[in-house]
């Protein structure tokens, strides 16, 4: 704006270097004409001569356009006409003098101020000065592992110096879950635990952490602190999904089944876990029924043979559950690669290939642990009775869970190899390379 000031400055002037000097001329030459009339028409005709040559100069440089240059002719022509004519009185020099100077005057203050008022009313200033380039748009860092261990670290630091602060103690629990640090995840949920030992909600995340912690197995803690909570609030959907797991691995399939009858309305909304808990049911009925044809064995020598060949010919168990074990080695398809991120949790499990849908073992990593090799034993089994040891032929699954749950969703990726023989050596190659579709799993 400052430089389009002095241009049109600069106009303004130049401008009145055409109006002015007529002016200042006339001014000067006024006493001469009182020596006669010849000096005076001359004097007039020079005078009109320069204003018309002025005017050819602005129509040349385009500063008035034809009409305007025509009209002004005009009125110079008139007005010649009328001071070379023989009635026109003479005027004083002394008038015309200051006639001359106002004139001039006037004209250096009035054009200025009708080119500021003009181009304030019909201008564009904004283009004089081109506009500023917008701001760079600011961007979020990438979150990496690094950083995040950063984060959790600088949260860990701080809660020592709050140790009475239960939510910070929890959501330390919660990120060194995410991050699989599940000893670390149990000892910051113990830390909120001992605070407030009277909510149910705390208590089954605790659990979660410690179970994790001892490789998925229930005993010991795990139990007596579900107990708690489920006294707290029998109906804790966590607490009786957790409780009826940890009543099948210790064999009490009645207390299982009545954990998860009580459990279903709860999660009938959703048809994954719905389905799943199913799937759970229908696999601890049969050690139910084998139970108590057991019990009934000694009375009944009919009912133990009955019970016997009620057994799943697909399951014989095998006679060396120390060679029970199959090499895993999983990839993520290139293609998939952008899909995931390297945080999101990746699962390894064995079923039966036909038998109980129940996991015989599982391994949870996660993506950024990709490409990796794994071995599978009865040691990672879920429950004691359901284990590799109790199948000759299993089929492995490598899923990305992109809710870091164990239930199945929409979107989650998966790869699998089936039949695979309990006990070879060749290692099995699984390559994740397809997305659960909704359609599957409501099948």
């Amino acid at each position: 704006m400052i430089l389009f000031g002095f241009i049109a400055t600069a106009l303004v002037m130049i401008a009145l270097l055409f109006v002015l000097p007529p002016l200042f001329r006339s001014s000067k030459t006024g006493p001469s004409t009182l020596d006669g009339s010849n000096n005076r028409e001359k004097l007039n005709i020079a005078i009109a001569k320069e204003r018309l040559s002025a005017l050819k100069n602005e129509r040349d440089d385009a500063i008035i356009d034809d009409a305007a240059y025509q009209r002004a002719c005009d009125e110079i022509e008139q007005q010649l006409f009328n001071e070379l004519a023989p009635e026109q009185p003479e005027h004083h020099p002394v008038v015309s003098q200051t006639v001359g100077k106002k004139t001039a005057l006037l004209l250096v203050l009035l054009i200025p101020l009708a080119v500021v008022i003009l181009y304030r009313a019909i201008g564009t200033p904004k283009m004089i000065t081109p506009p500023s380039p917008p701001p760079p748009v600011a961007t979020a860092p990438a979150t990496t592992p690094q950083s995040i261990e950063a984060i959790v670290a600088k949260l860990a630091q701080q809660m020592e110096k709050m140790p009475d602060n239960i939510d910070g103690w929890v959501l330390l629990g919660r990120s060194y879950m995410r991050m699989q640090e599940y000893s670390k995840a149990a000892d910051a949920l113990g830390r909120a635990y001992a605070l407030k030992i009277d909510n149910p909600t705390l208590i089954v995340q605790y659990v979660d952490a410690l179970v994790m912690a001892q490789q998925g197995q229930f005993k010991g803690k795990p139990t007596e602190l579900l107990q708690q909570a489920l006294q707290l609030n029998p109906n804790e959907p966590l607490g009786l999904w957790m409780g009826g797991m940890a009543a099948a691995e210790r064999g009490d399939f009645t207390t299982a089944l009545i954990f998860w009858h009580r459990l279903k309305p709860l999660v009938a909304k959703d048809p994954i876990a719905t389905q799943q808990l199913d799937e759970m049911i229908a696999e601890v009925k049969p050690h139910l029924t084998e139970q108590s044809a057991t019990k009934q064995s000694v009375k009944s020598p009919a009912v133990q043979s009955a019970a016997t060949a009620a057994e799943p010919p697909s399951a014989p168990t095998q006679t060396d559950p120390g060679a029970a074990t199959v090499k895993v080695d999983v990839t993520l398809a290139p293609e998939l690669a952008q899909a995931v991120e390297g945080e999101t949790t990746l699962f390894i499990l064995a079923q039966a290939l036909n038998g109980p849908p129940m996991p015989l073992a599982v391994v949870r990593k996660q993506v950024k642990d990709l490409p990796l090799s794994v071995t599978l034993s009865d040691a990672m089994a879920m429950m004691p009775t359901m284990k590799l040891s109790a199948f000759k032929e299993i089929k492995i699954t490598a899923r990305i869970s992109k809710s870091g749950q164990a239930m199945s969703r929409p979107g989650d990726l998966f790869g699998e190899q089936a039949p695979v023989v309990v006990g070879d050596k060749t290692p099995v190659q699984i390559v994740i390379n397809r997305t659960i579709p909704e359609k599957r799993l409501r099948e």
